[in-house]
């Protein structure tokens, strides 16, 4: 017998480019930073508002003389003015009431169209909130007029001030702004002479002196997003061509943009920094960290192998918000929408995709470069109900932000869109809504039960083949708390395979696609789906949207042999936490699934494996843990094989 430590550092990593790489190949809901050396279930995500749409950003600030949190959220394009700015009426963004923002002005509501916001300076001691528009800057709580709106104070009132250019194309034109040292920048295009689409940067200083076209940059290029370090501005521009896109940098003071650089990719659609460097995010998934001289690869999303990308299209179902990332010292929380379908045909080819991804909440460490998932979003909103545990496609992602809660207790909040499984197929209808961090101690109620897993890349032995016989699982006990009691919720499901993963391999347009399929809920344990060809008892199913998304089930029956064109009934093991009929999307594969490890006081637990007929021989294994409940934290996995054949060098 032979055994090996998968983490024999007591350092998880993942998840890095390859198969081999890391300790961590991809993820749903976990979380390496909290505990070092662990791989713990993360805290969950509930839903507290909704019905107001996807935030883009998030803002607190006192512009009303009642400090609040603000969330905007932009048009779309059918109707550019159906953007909306949102309140809560509180202090803590997790309390108070958010609604449609009912502040007037002297004759003017709230500006629609929205853009942009950012705090700008003080007016009789409390914070001014300015609005980018199609048209114009608004401004809330302007020097002799506190607390009321001024929709057209950019044109009307800043000294200097002008108008914006409404291009009438929301979709790819916006007018983003930026706060630094006291300056606003405000992006606009303009046109001038035989020009057109000038991109051009506006600025606004202390005293509300407006200075039109303070910047030019070249034309064929448009601005995606702002990021600020202490040293100025970083503008990170797209090709409208398809050409290389360009980062420009501008100390705030000089007469024109002290330097630019290219990146890797032609849409830059998210940027952040991380102690004072800044990192740009492409269409691509790279996401790029500047060295100096320039912006280098640091990290990807593992989307080249599958040859697919982000959205360019903001609030696309894959086009990751400008605003979409939040950092405490080296680690940034990304919000994405990862492609899981064809995103030309939608819901109607399933071959396409990322295989390693979920939408959701990623963590980003910008030291240990590690990126992974983190926490999905769901439509849990009531303690207790777990509708389910992970939208792995979504239909929209919008802002993240951490934030204080009762002084001390430091929370995720976000917004997206999800889909609901409701109507003709999985894709048919949405919900929007803001959601919160629910730390996975709190048994009160189950308020903070979830359900994730890792998966570990392709682990190679010594020798050239071996019979693998199981693994030791190392965790942190269950504690059975005789008034919450959540160790009888806590589980551990231990899933393995020696063979690559399913994939659609019936004509060179399919070939080593994923094995994906929509489906219908008939109860809470069998739904009916055409089922790709391949796929056989005992394999896997992994409900990736609506109800019962983030639950993975083993296949006990089929009611016919898959052929990937007719509708079959498919029984699963274990009853779904929610009965429904709802449509979803799903996919299917070939993990071997063993008994859970339930038990208590204990520490570690042999998983032997059961299935046989030449399963569990090869020349490496790769492994899935399920994790369920809520404190579940994971040290160690320790294969153990026999050798079938040995190297001889």
């Amino acid at each position: 017998m032979s055994a090996f430590s998968i983490n024999p550092n007591k350092q998880w990593r993942g998840m890095f480019p390859g198969n081999y790489a890391g300790n961590i190949w991809a993820s749903q809901n976990i979380n390496l930073e909290r505990e070092p050396g662990r791989i713990l279930l993360a805290d969950k995500l509930i839903r507290i508002a909704s019905g107001l749409g996807v935030v883009n950003k998030f803002i607190q600030c006192n512009a009303t003389a009642t400090d609040q949190w603000w969330g905007l959220v932009l048009p779309t394009d059918a109707n550019e003015g159906d953007g909306n700015i949102l309140r809560n009426g509180n202090s803590v963004i997790t309390a108070g009431t958010w609604i449609a923002d009912d502040t007037l002005g002297a004759g003017d509501a709230s500006p629609n169209n929205v853009h942009d916001m950012v705090v700008h300076e003080s007016s009789n001691g409390e914070e001014r909130l300015l609005i980018s528009t199609a048209t114009n800057i608004a401004i809330l709580n302007k020097s002799g007029g506190a607390n009321v709106w001024d929709i057209d104070w950019g044109s009307t009132v800043a000294s200097g001030g002008i108008a914006l250019q409404d291009l009438g194309n929301v979709a790819t034109v916006y007018h983003w702004m930026a706060h630094y040292k006291r300056l606003v920048a405000v992006y606009d295009e303009v046109t001038s002479g035989n020009y057109t689409n000038i991109p051009v940067i506006h600025t606004i200083d202390r005293n509300d002196v407006f200075s039109a076209n303070r910047i030019l940059f070249p034309t064929g290029y448009s601005l995606r997003c702002i990021i600020t370090t202490n040293d100025g501005f970083w503008f990170a521009f797209q090709s409208n061509f398809g050409g290389t896109a360009k980062v420009f940098f501008w100390d705030s003071f000089s007469l024109d943009y002290n330097t630019e650089y290219d990146l890797i990719g032609s849409y830059p659609l998210m940027g952040f920094s991380v102690r004072n460097i800044p990192y740009f995010i492409t269409e691509n998934g790279y996401i790029l960290k500047f060295t100096g001289g320039g912006f280098e690869k640091v990290q990807d999303l593992d989307f080249e192998k599958h040859r697919v990308s982000f959205s360019i299209t903001l609030k696309q179902e894959t086009c990751p918000s400008p605003y979409g990332s939040a950092v405490e010292g080296d680690i940034v929380y990304l919000n994405l929408g990862i492609p899981m379908v064809d995103q030309e045909s939608g819901s109607t080819v399933f071959t396409g995709g990322v295989r390693r991804g979920r939408s959701g909440i990623w963590i980003f460490n910008a030291k240990t470069l590690n990126l992974y998932h983190h926490m999905g979003f769901n439509r849990h909103a009531t303690a207790g109900t777990d509708i389910n545990y992970c939208d792995g496609h979504i239909d929209a992602p919008g802002a993240v932000v951490r934030a204080t809660i009762a002084g001390q207790e430091r929370l995720t909040v976000a917004s997206a869109s999800l889909h609901i499984g409701t109507g003709a197929n999985w894709k048919t209808n949405q919900a929007n809504g803001i959601y919160r961090s629910v730390p996975n101690i709190n048994w009160v109620s189950s308020t903070g039960r979830n359900r994730g897993y890792f998966i570990t890349p392709y682990i190679p032995i010594q020798d050239i083949t071996g019979l693998f016989q199981g693994v030791w699982i190392k965790f942190k006990r269950f504690i059975d708390d005789k008034a919450a009691s959540p160790a009888s919720s806590n589980r551990i499901f231990v899933k393995w395979r020696c063979r690559d993963s399913l994939t659609r391999d019936t004509d060179e347009t399919t070939f080593n696609t994923f094995m994906q399929a929509a489906g219908d809920w008939v109860s809470t344990t069998t739904f009916t789906c055409v089922v790709p060809t391949g796929v056989a008892v005992n394999d896997e199913v992994e409900i990736l949207t609506g109800d019962n998304s983030g639950c993975s089930f083993r296949i006990s029956a089929l009611s016919a042999t898959p052929d990937s064109s007719t509708s079959i009934t498919v029984t699963i093991e274990e009853a779904a936490p929610t009965d429904s009929t709802d449509n979803f999307l799903c996919r299917f594969d070939n993990w071997e699934t063993e008994t859970a490890i339930s038990a208590v006081n204990r520490g570690s637990f042999f998983v032997p494996f059961t299935a046989g007929a030449g399963k569990n021989d090869g020349e490496f294994i790769q492994l899935k843990v399920e994790m369920r409940g809520f404190g579940v934290e994971i040290d160690d996995i320790i294969p153990v094989y026999q050798t079938n054949e040995k190297a001889d060098f």
